[in-house]
């Protein structure tokens, strides 16, 4: 009533002046935290932003890239030289890039309780076992795989090679980018995620941002994209982002998928226990019950997909999940990686590499894989990487933590796993479903 009052007297000619002045200084305050995750970016050599806003970090890590890239000037990217001759290759080619799913928690052992469906359909995969990410961040990772970086010479190829793109174009191709991350609504306001560039999109010949299901049911969206896509009359690569098990984990699946518990929304606090229940969950939902609906809607005959992660977690509370710089613990470049094909000489090629590269399978083998399934000579190829996915890789099992641009640091900080160790929490293991809420046939 007081304020009512008040209000009505005031003089409107100055109550307008001032709401005006006001309002205005108010629609700067979003740059606030932009430039605060900006000054953190800068601060920690290119990483920092796992834990701040998503809303903002994308923003401030583009603004922070252009703003390195005016004053030290952008590198010129090639274009494909290469000739795409192999006669023989897969129709279709899939890259499958989860978000935040830790290796670990992929059990693809018969009849497990954690992801039974996905254990169900091991016999369709080659599993490469755990394996080592590019890097502990979405953005660095997606970049390095995107932008064809080569491990000989990393911040150098990642900014000048041709992107992942032009080769699918060189040899053919249409081009389909799908991102359950984002909505083409937030892409607008706050710029395209990962790094991406308005010159790397013009090698996009169709991009689809999911602005129509809850996050949680974002993947299973992407399933009726890549659905329409596969069944076109054109082949077809497609780079495929999904929702995956980001933090926090209980946006990731519906309320009514929370099989394990307490979570951390249940019992309202946050530890150990109930974050990992809350991630056993997401997992289980986006990774488990997604494959399961995949190979039931999708018709994959004549299609070659790579299964990854971009990174895994880090399950310490009051600590980032993923993106630190310095000494980071290696769970978080510890990633599921695995390859489907239903040609029988594939698969042979594929089960050959996966024997090999036990227990030092990584990322940077991604690419010239893809490559080779574009039907690019292997001469070439091996002109500008090392091995792929169908040979033993002589380097030893490491992961980058922040920039590999060259745009925040002179060097690349690389970190090293053993992939033949043990890392689940004990925790972990001793999650036990509660069958009741559990849901055989998912979504």
């Amino acid at each position: 009533m007081a304020f009512g009052v008040t209000s009505i007297s005031i003089p409107p000619a100055v109550t307008g002046a001032r709401l005006s002045r006001w309002v205005g200084r108010m629609a700067w305050l979003p740059l606030l935290p932009i430039l605060i995750i900006a000054a953190v970016v800068y601060a920690k050599d290119g990483g920092g932003s796992s834990g701040l806003p998503k809303q903002f970090a994308p923003l401030a890590l583009s603004a922070m890239a252009a703003e390195r890239i005016v004053t030290q000037g952008a590198p010129e990217r090639r274009a494909v030289t290469w000739n795409a001759t192999a006669q023989v290759r897969p129709r279709n080619i899939v890259m499958m890039i989860d978000e935040s799913v830790r290796a670990d928690f992929v059990d693809l052992s018969p009849g497990n309780s954690y992801t039974p469906n996905i254990a169900a359909l091991a016999d369709r995969f080659v599993d490469f076992g755990p394996a080592v990410s590019g890097g502990d961040c979405s953005v660095y990772s997606n970049a390095i795989l995107r932008l064809t970086a080569s491990r000989r010479d990393l911040a150098h190829s990642v900014n000048t090679n041709p992107t992942i793109w032009q080769y699918a174009k060189k040899a053919g191709y249409r081009t389909v980018y799908i991102d359950a991350q984002s909505t083409a609504k937030a892409v607008v306001l706050l710029g395209s995620t990962n790094f991406m560039t308005v010159r790397e999109k013009r090698d996009i010949d169709k991009a689809y941002f999911i602005d129509d299901v809850q996050m949680d049911r974002a993947d299973f969206r992407l399933i009726d994209i890549l659905r329409g896509e596969l069944a076109g009359s054109r082949p077809v690569f497609i780079y495929a982002n999904k929702n995956g098990a980001h933090f926090p984990y209980d946006w990731s699946y519906p309320a009514s998928e929370a099989v394990y518990g307490p979570t951390v929304t249940s019992a309202g606090k946050d530890t150990v226990a109930t974050r990992l229940a809350s991630y056993r969950n997401a997992v289980r939902w986006s990774v488990d019950h997604f494959m399961k609906k995949l190979f039931e809607s999708a018709d994959l005959s004549n299609t070659a997909m790579i299964y990854t992660s971009d990174h895994g977690q880090a399950m310490k509370v009051g600590k980032s999940t993923h993106c630190t710089i310095y000494d980071p613990d290696p769970r978080v470049g510890l990633v599921p990686l695995m390859a489907y094909t239903a040609d029988p000489t594939l698969r042979a090629r594929f089960a050959i590499g996966a024997a090999a590269n036990r227990g030092k399978a990584s990322h940077f083998q991604i690419v010239p894989t893809v490559l080779e399934l574009m039907g690019y000579s292997p001469a070439d190829i091996a002109s500008e990487y090392d091995e792929s996915l169908f040979a033993a890789t002589s380097r030893p099992p490491q992961f980058t933590s922040g920039d590999i641009f060259g745009l925040f640091s002179d060097s690349v900080h690389w970190n090293s796993i053993d992939l033949s160790l043990h890392y689940l929490e004990p925790d972990a293991q001793r999650l036990q479903p509660n069958m009741a809420s559990a849901k055989a046939d998912g979504p």
